[in-house]
């Protein structure tokens, strides 16, 4: 398919997001090209997601590459769904929500030194995007705390620039980076420690279990991560039609202090230990991805051994 025939699929109106890198020659290691052009296209879906509901048609295209450096065009086609510019918002409030339009317009004067006034949104909402998109690149993660902090759903977005950052810091051959066909290197060398983000995990709470059945192996009582393994005989106050086994990890501190103190000994006879307890099931992510989908915790141990 010619270049000419994919673009007709898509909105009319493509803004470019040059991606500068400031090096001697007109080359660049692969790497840090598709990390430059990965940062992009996940900022540009985060702030669909965060600030649109994903309610915006959103393409983002690789063009060709320009002399002077290395200088790489991204063009991003974005249109609201029944609409073509940022004009046309108000009257679509149900369904687009810009719960955090305070930072969005941050960014759009970040990178254009202006206010998001009326008149700016009367613009096509492509060029408007590529501002905010370019603003987040632009932003130090010290300015971007407070948001990133209360945005889980903008984790892999700011992946994605700190993973751009750090291959731009072991390309030695990289000055700096821009934004702009000119040569106005925004991010210098010295600068690029200033956008790397710390790993951020988040556990979000899913369900609370209560539960009751027998200890089904040995528990583990040394170290911060102790895993229980109960055979489950009770889901609430209803007797489940198989016996099945949980694994949980105990996060119940007092009984924890107890059971060390000897107070509760495990197994005294023959019988297997009845326990009786609250699990809470976790989604745990970790910059955005997510890498336990029920991450279980005993977080209350109502009674055991009776």
């Amino acid at each position: 398919m010619a270049p000419e025939e994919f673009l007709e699929e898509v909105p009319p109106t493509l803004a470019l997001l040059p991606l500068h890198f400031d090096i001697d020659s007109h080359v660049i290691k692969i790497d840090t090209l598709i990390s430059g052009l990965k940062a992009v296209d996940e900022i540009a879906k985060g702030l669909n997601k965060v600030h649109f509901n994903d309610q915006l048609s959103l393409t983002v295209l690789a063009l060709p590459s320009e002399e002077g450096g290395f200088l790489a065009n991204v063009g991003l086609a974005v249109r609201l769904l029944g609409a073509t510019s940022l004009a046309t918002l108000g009257s679509a409030a149900s369904a687009i929500s810009i719960y955090e339009s305070d930072v969005f317009a941050s960014w759009y004067q970040e990178c254009t030194g202006e206010e998001l006034t009326k008149n700016a949104m009367s613009k096509e909402l492509s060029e408007v995007f590529v501002c905010a998109v370019q603003g987040v690149l632009l932003t130090s993660v010290g300015e971007m705390t407070d948001f990133i902090n209360r945005t889980p759903d903008f984790d892999g977005a700011i992946r994605s620039k700190t993973r751009l950052m750090r291959h731009c810091i072991n390309d030695h051959d990289v000055r700096g980076l821009g934004f702009s066909s000119s040569h106005d290197f925004r991010i210098t060398r010295g600068d690029f420690w200033k956008h790397i983000s710390n790993i951020r995990e988040r556990v979000k709470p899913i369900d609370i279990l209560h539960l009751r059945g027998f200890v089904a192996s040995s528990v583990v009582l040394e170290g911060t991560a102790r895993q229980w393994a109960i055979r489950v005989t009770h889901s609430g106050q209803n007797k489940v039609d198989k016996p099945y086994e949980i694994s949980a990890y105990l996060f119940d501190d007092d009984f924890a202090a107890d059971l060390f103190k000897g107070h509760h000994p495990v197994r005294e006879d023959a019988q297997p230990d009845a326990i009786e307890v609250e699990i809470l099931v976790s989604k745990v992510t970790r910059d955005g991805k997510v890498v336990n989908k029920s991450m279980k915790q005993i977080t209350k141990v109502i009674s055991f051994k009776g």
